[in-house]
């Protein structure tokens, strides 16, 4: 029988609206002892079933609901939840073979996303629940997908807020460069060097909005990063494009990435920060048809706005 945990009175309105977490302030009791990771049943003041999630007692966000059902095997759940939003992506991207197959909580498994690297799967886990359950979940991306390589790319900040240890693991298999297509343009990916996961998923659909608007146009690329925008404004037809990033490597993976897809057009790639790039080129009264910026999170709390 797994254990419980009773919300404050009037506590449960957001969670009947559809919120999946519940702070540790909102709770008033917990039942049998669950340690960190453990799944646990989620009731109201008046002892109203609200749904199961995982509980951490160290972490602001003491559960993160997983269902409004009651949960008896993980794995099972797991599966079907993997496999739904693996469907749901293929829909949208029926020819690709690389993306974002798992969001979190939008797929109704909080602190779990993956991405989808031909046969290379990145994980990021940043809830304890996931992180104790992580060989169901490799075992699932073993067997629904013949998954080659299975490794985490997380980001400290969110795996010491859930008091999670901060190194990452090769879970099966190994770290192996790969080289993906977004259903236009071909990127080779350098797990060990790129940022996030190894590439920026979540802005696939924007990359190819722009190809819209681009065609004769002279475009501007800031925090380039890997070429995203700028290779799909090439490839659409820009005049053009001039990529820039602070980065040296994001430069590199820029040009050589240009060179893999055999584009054609005039181009600049520039190492320099993008702020001190602008200035100058406003010095210069140089100027562009499309500006395309896709900056890093200056501020990543109300607390760092200030700085930002």
């Amino acid at each position: 029988m797994q254990p419980k945990v009773y919300l404050n009175k009037n506590e449960e309105y957001r969670i009947k609206a559809g919120h999946l977490w519940a702070f540790s302030n909102e709770i008033k009791n917990v039942e049998n002892s669950p340690e960190n990771g453990d799944l646990v049943e989620l009731y109201d003041f008046r002892n109203n079933f609200l749904g199961t999630g995982f509980y951490n007692k160290n972490s602001l966000i003491s559960i993160r609901l997983l269902s409004d059902k009651r949960i008896e095997d993980f794995y099972s759940f797991a599966e079907a939840k993997i496999l739904r939003a693996y469907n749901l992506r293929k829909q949208f991207y029926p020819g690709r073979e690389s993306f974002r197959m798992v969001f979190s909580e939008s797929d109704f498994l909080p602190g779990l996303i993956i991405d989808k690297y031909n046969s290379s799967f990145v994980l990021q886990v940043y809830s304890f629940g996931m992180q104790k359950n992580l060989d169901k979940i490799v075992g699932i991306l073993k067997r629904e997908f013949g998954a080659k390589n299975i490794f985490t790319k997380n980001k400290e900040y969110f795996r010491k807020l859930e008091g999670l240890p901060v190194e990452n693991e090769i879970l099966s298999g190994s770290i192996e460069n790969e080289t993906i297509n977004d259903g236009a343009i071909k990127y080779l990916i350098d797990f060990e060097k790129g940022h996030k996961t190894g590439f920026y998923f979540d802005q696939c659909d924007n990359r190819f909005f722009i190809e819209r608007i681009v065609k004769g146009k002279n475009v501007l690329d800031g925090f380039c990063n890997s070429g995203g925008f700028g290779l799909h404004a090439a490839k659409a037809g820009a005049s053009f494009v001039t990529f820039v990033d602070s980065s040296s490597t994001e430069i590199e993976n820029a040009k050589r990435n240009f060179e893999l897809n055999q584009l054609k057009i005039d181009s600049e790639f520039h190492n320099s920060d993008v702020f001190d790039y602008c200035n100058e080129c406003i010095k210069s009264e140089k100027k562009f048809d499309v500006v395309m910026i896709d900056p890093p999170a200056f501020a990543k709390s109300k607390k760092d706005l200030r700085a930002a």
